[in-house]
């Protein structure tokens, strides 16, 4: 699942997911001058997401019948 698909499925947990691997991407191929700002943003959302409460147990069928669900009744 990509950054826009992330942040677009109303899971905090998986857009801050996806959100600390795009900036740990560009983490890594920064330039000086950005890496700094880049690295205290990772910090922030890792940071965030120790703060979430672990997930409940269960299956991917049951994640599956959530997150369709969370579509349905968002449309």
């Amino acid at each position: 699942m990509g950054l826009s698909d992330a942040l677009a499925s109303g899971d905090r947990r998986t857009a801050l997911e996806a959100l600390r691997e795009h900036l740990a991407a560009r983490l890594e191929t920064a330039p000086d001058n950005v890496a700094a700002p880049i690295a205290g943003q990772l910090v922030k959302v890792m940071q965030e997401l120790e703060a979430l409460p672990e997930p409940e147990e269960g299956t991917a069928l049951d994640e599956l019948t959530k997150r369709r669900a969370r579509r349905a009744s968002a449309s």
